[in-house]
């Protein structure tokens, strides 16, 4: 098994979509995927963003980077204290 990086960069953090490794975290926490997405609860960033491995681009997709709430929504109305665990069931994407 080859591991490597898909995104991100070790030792720097913040918050930037893009594409590979030029994209940054605050902390990657929890993972959890679909068929033809990867999902990443952000916890320093309160966001939850996702990882396409086709063009290897990461976006945000909810939550605001570091607003704290806990407010349900559709995407960036979302709010999180600390988003960690996630799990996908169908196409409803749960966050704990």
């Amino acid at each position: 098994m080859l591991l490597r990086t898909i995104a991100g960069a070790v030792g720097v953090s913040n918050l930037v979509d893009a594409v590979g490794t030029s994209a940054r975290f605050a902390q990657p926490f929890g993972i959890t995927a679909s068929s033809d997405r990867v999902y990443i609860s952000d916890a320093n960033s309160r966001t939850i963003r996702e990882y396409d491995p086709v063009t290897r681009a990461v976006r945000l997709v909810a939550g605001a980077h570091t607003v704290i709430g806990t407010a349900n929504g559709p995407g960036t109305t979302a709010r999180f204290t600390v988003p960690s665990g996630l799990a996908l069931v169908g196409d409803d994407l749960f966050i704990v």
